[in-house]
């Protein structure tokens, strides 16, 4: 076992999902990741079925970065959810600020199917996403899912920031007025938006059942839903 390494992530390293019709970054910053006498790094441990001790790991690193730049935090909070959110109680979302419906907590929503669309206002691949979504919010609201779509503040400006997301939210995803938009870096942290979109399946009880970090196709989106329902 090695015991005194580096591990270099490099920034333009790739992954095909072609059963979603997509191309996810393996890493969506370059980062280095020092390990003095932590064993293997979590993907190695957890690709030999070692979950519990890829997750310790995962945990040290996280509370050795937990003052680190977001794309961090969030990169290792997302290899956490890989191994262990689905399952579990969805972690609660408190917002900072909001737009469109007033979004109370997670807890309101019991009781209801809730889809978690985890989005940037300037991001390509969230842009490529607004027009299946918007169909799929249209068809499977009536049938009582809960679509909630939180984001962050990206830039320092954040009045001007906010304008942009009302913006998205207006023109580019017309989002039809249920649909809240809970502002939260916290809640982006937690969820290990380190990539968008990336979305969360709820179910009635409160529970995880899915939780997808990458672009999905239309059908995939429904079929993921249709899981809720049943």
């Amino acid at each position: 076992m090695l015991s005194n390494f580096r591990v270099r992530l490099p920034t333009s390293t790739t992954r095909s999902t072609a059963s979603q019709g997509v191309t996810e970054p393996l890493f969506a910053s370059s980062f280095d990741v020092v390990l003095w006498g932590k064993g293997l790094p979590e993907s190695v441990l957890a690709a030999a079925g070692k979950t519990p001790e890829a997750l310790r790991f995962l945990e040290t690193s996280a509370r050795e970065q937990e003052k680190a730049p977001y794309n961090l935090r969030a990169r290792i909070q997302k290899r956490r959810n890989q191994l262990e959110l689905v399952g579990k109680t969805a972690p609660e979302i408190r917002a900072e600020d909001h737009l469109r419906a007033d979004f109370a907590s997670l807890q309101s929503l019991r009781g209801k199917p809730v889809v978690l669309y985890f989005w940037w206002q300037a991001c390509g691949d969230c842009k490529a996403q607004a027009a299946a979504l918007r169909r799929v919010i249209d068809r499977y609201a009536a049938k009582g899912v809960t679509f909630v779509a939180p984001t962050r503040f990206y830039e320092d400006d954040r009045a001007a920031e906010r304008e942009k997301i009302a913006k998205a939210v207006a023109e580019t995803y017309a989002f039809p007025d249920s649909v809240a938009v809970p502002i939260s870096d916290e809640a982006m942290v937690r969820y290990g938006v380190s990539a968008t979109p990336t979305f969360a399946f709820v179910d009635r009880r409160g529970v995880v059942r899915q939780y997808l970090p990458y672009r999905m196709t239309e059908e995939r989106l429904s079929a993921a839903i249709d899981e809720l329902l049943k």
